[in-house]
């Protein structure tokens, strides 16, 4: 099969007992905090507590001196180090956990491949469609590819169909899957290349008297423009990804849908609220946005 690709990043995660003093988890369940080259991740996981994760730009293979924590004694004083001077609800997180919680790993997906099946074998899951967790969908797609290669099977009548039925799950699955791969590689990018200002994070190729004039830009606070437009863009665009990531928005599966049966098996929902998460109360007014483009804060 395809070689693992490395994604850039690797993630530090750990499940803590959160206060909520600086987050309403009555009415938020999933955050993201960006940064340059690093971004934070957490989710409500009931019980009062918080799964986070965060995502550090470093090279492959744990050879970094992050990784090493030579200068530090345990991975949340790291984390404490770098994301110390975010925001309280970050901080409290990393405050939070007990250091002997926090575990690393590099983050790698598979570039989109269909050679799944070979005789009367198949892939399913990581081993045929892994991919970054930025959208939550890797076991997603796993339990979407068990419920198509559980129904074609079912069509064999015998031993001698058993390839045919393989090959109609993969050409089933394989669109809606590469297209999860792109969306999951696509918000990594976005992340990971974040700017707040103008002239924030100059690149490392810019002569130093370039670099010095771009510090005196970003001085000024001016919102970076990718940072605005990208906001507009998630604005116009959100709804339908999210619709695109739950449930496939009806699209037929061969065409890069979802697998979600005939509304009895599964309920076209990415979500089962009062499970592992609250049902939350919100109002039409927890959606507005709150500012401007770029600068707004929700």
């Amino acid at each position: 099969g395809p070689p693992l690709k490395y994604a850039g990043y690797a993630v530090y995660t750990a499940v803590c007992d959160y206060t909520g003093i600086h987050t309403d988890t009555d009415k938020t369940g999933y955050q993201v905090f960006l940064g340059p080259k690093q971004y934070f991740v957490s989710s409500d996981v009931g019980n009062g507590q918080q799964q986070y994760y965060a995502f550090l730009d470093v090279p492959a293979g744990g050879d970094d001196k992050w990784a090493k924590c030579e200068e530090w004694d345990n991975y949340r004083d790291m984390l404490m180090d770098r994301f110390g001077d975010w925001c309280p609800a970050v901080v409290e997180r990393l405050q939070c956990t007990r250091p002997e919680d926090v575990e690393r790993r590099d983050v790698n997906d598979l570039a989109p491949d269909p050679r799944w099946v070979d005789g009367n074998v198949a892939l399913l899951g990581d081993a045929c469609h892994a991919v970054q967790p930025n959208l939550g969908q890797g076991g997603g797609q796993a339990i979407e590819s068990s419920f198509v290669l559980a129904q074609e099977l079912a069509k064999a009548s015998g031993p001698n169909e058993v390839n045919a039925a393989l090959m109609r799950y993969s050409m089933r699955r394989f669109l809606r899957t590469g297209a999860i791969h792109g969306l999951s590689r696509m918000a990594s990018i976005m992340n990971t290349t974040y700017k707040r200002f103008l002239g924030s994070e100059p690149y490392d190729f810019y002569p130093q008297p370039v670099k010095k004039m771009w510090e005196k830009v970003e001085e000024m606070h001016i919102p970076h423009p990718g940072r605005v437009v990208g906001q507009i863009a998630v604005m116009a665009t959100m709804d339908a990804v999210l619709d695109y990531v739950g449930y496939g928005s009806n699209i037929p599966q061969p065409l890069g849908g979802a697998a979600h049966g005939n509304g009895t098996h599964r309920i076209p929902r990415c979500q089962v609220p009062g499970i592992s998460s609250p049902k939350r109360n919100l109002e039409e007014a927890d959606f507005k946005m709150r500012g401007m483009p770029g600068l707004a804060k929700q």
